[in-house]
């Protein structure tokens, strides 16, 4: 199939997708408790329908290339602001008091990035090489924030038992997957070179689009039921916070 013609048509499905996700989350009532996701979910509806208007690759268009590049660094700020909405509202129960917890993800984006920076200002390009330079920092610092924070998580979740949320935990494993997958993409390329063309030009999106599927199966499911006389159980969580926090203060 034509490169071009695929794209355009993963991004009919995921601008379809990324619109349903929005319609579940106000249905939902949710949109509150996840303000950067439903942004971003509808910045991807957006850019994937402008972009299958245009009808051109913009990667591989030198006119489109800084717009292309722009709506790329855009799609990272809301998706990692995204994750660490999710990683916070899922892990928060087991951090409290600790204000610490609060600079876990910002500390990881900070790091990734320095290091992504020093690695980029060590090379010497061609000027007009600058940018081609800059847009491929860009992106691999990306997806090594979003793997980082992805297994942070895990790690997290795995070490607390933490009690399953579907919208949280959904939100951060279509991350994780989409992310993971691309990064093998990358990986298979600069050690195989062209026997994995196929692979890295098709295996993201379709990764993509299965990411989609994963956030609108997460916020279409229904919360657990849980019972206060449960061990450890964690009901009306958000409204035991708001308490807690209105007690320590008082305290203050």
């Amino acid at each position: 199939m034509n490169e071009i013609i695929f794209n355009n048509a993963t991004r009919i499905a995921v601008a379809g997708l990324q619109a349903a996700i929005m319609v579940a989350i106000v249905r939902r009532r949710s949109h509150r408790q996840f303000p950067f996701f439903l942004a971003y979910a509808g910045y991807s509806a957006l850019i994937d329908t402008l972009l299958t208007v245009i009808g051109v690759d913009a990667r591989h268009q030198p006119k489109w290339f800084h717009f292309y590049s722009s709506t790329q660094v855009i799609y990272t700020v809301l998706g990692v602001l995204a994750m660490h909405e999710s990683f916070r509202k899922a892990l928060r129960p087991y951090f409290l008091g600790k204000r610490w917890f609060h600079f876990l993800v910002p500390g990881v984006v900070l790091v990734i990035l320095l290091l992504c920076g020093w690695k980029a200002l060590r090379q010497s390009p061609a000027q007009s090489e600058y940018a081609t330079l800059l847009y491929l920092a860009a992106y691999l610092a990306s997806d090594y924030m979003r793997a980082a924070i992805f297994g942070l998580f895990a790690i997290l979740v795995i070490f607390w038992h933490a009690r399953w949320q579907p919208c949280a935990f959904g939100v951060m494993k279509g991350f994780g997957f989409y992310t993971i997958v691309g990064m093998l993409a990358d990986l298979l390329r600069s050690d195989f070179g062209t026997k994995s063309l196929w692979f890295f030009v098709y295996a993201p999106s379709v990764a993509y689009i299965v990411a989609c599927l994963i956030w609108l199966g997460a916020f279409l499911q229904r919360e657990p039921e849980t019972r206060s006389s449960q061990t450890g159980s964690l009901a009306d969580l958000d409204e035991i916070l708001e308490l807690l926090t209105r007690l320590k203060k008082a305290r203050e």
